[in-house]
């Protein structure tokens, strides 16, 4: 690993000009877009639904959700700025450990954005939230010593599994949420 990155670094650092950038980039673009799996023929529509809207100060919340792939719904909230305008910026946060959509410091950001005039969506992860694929929610719920709090990391990991003997991925699945 060690001698990967040093090479990497001192590649990096004889980059001039942008047709070296290129020659130092599309390689790894190309390995990346070959882990992710391949991704299936886009949803003509995606089915999104709201559910229910909370009114905030300065925002709302909308929790939305929408079909990524057909009988896969994506939970999200959607924090709207309370002045809209013609055009904003929009954030997707796609957390990688955190507990989900409901995650005090998702929530977090995706009020202070909107505050500040974005479009944030905050989405559950495959495995994660709405999406969770298993039943422990503490401690008892599992006879042996297992932290209730990691299942989700646990189940995740068996999910990437389970995807990878399909020949896909669970981080090409995250991507396409």
């Amino acid at each position: 690993t060690a001698e990967v990155n040093s090479l990497n670094r001192k590649q990096w650092s004889e980059i001039t000009n942008r047709q070296q950038w290129e020659k130092f980039r599309d390689p790894r673009i190309a390995a990346l877009r070959e882990s992710l799996g391949q991704f299936p023929k886009p949803p003509t529509r995606l089915n999104t639904r709201t559910t229910h809207v909370i009114e905030g100060d300065g925002f709302r919340i909308e929790n939305i959700l929408y079909e990524s792939r057909p009988d896969q719904w994506v939970p999200g909230n959607l924090y709207v700025p309370a002045k809209l305008t013609k055009s904003m910026p929009g954030i997707l946060l796609a957390h990688s450990h955190h507990g989900g959509k409901t995650d005090r410091e998702l929530q977090d950001m995706g009020m202070t954005w909107a505050r500040a005039g974005c479009l944030v969506l905050v989405i559950d992860q495959l495995g994660y939230g709405e999406r969770r694929t298993h039943p422990f929610k503490n401690d008892s719920d599992y006879a042996k010593p297992y932290k209730a709090s990691r299942q989700d990391y646990y189940f995740r990991q068996d999910t990437g599994i389970q995807l990878q003997l399909l020949g896909d991925s669970l981080m090409g699945w995250m991507v396409w949420d």
